[in-house]
């Protein structure tokens, strides 16, 4: 967490979704779930909230 605060400007805002729903879908549906919502959950919050 710290690298994406420090390194990414608004690395938080950006990355901070992908914990909770990936791991959510990681363990209810399995790791590739788990993986595709770790991938798609930066690139739609950027999308929605810039």
């Amino acid at each position: 967490p710290q690298l994406c605060h420090a390194l990414i400007p608004k690395g938080g805002l950006i990355f901070l979704p992908i914990y909770f729903f990936t791991l959510i879908g990681a363990y209810k549906y399995g790791a590739k779930v788990g993986l595709l919502t770790a991938l798609l959950s930066p690139i739609i919050n950027s999308a929605f909230f810039g």
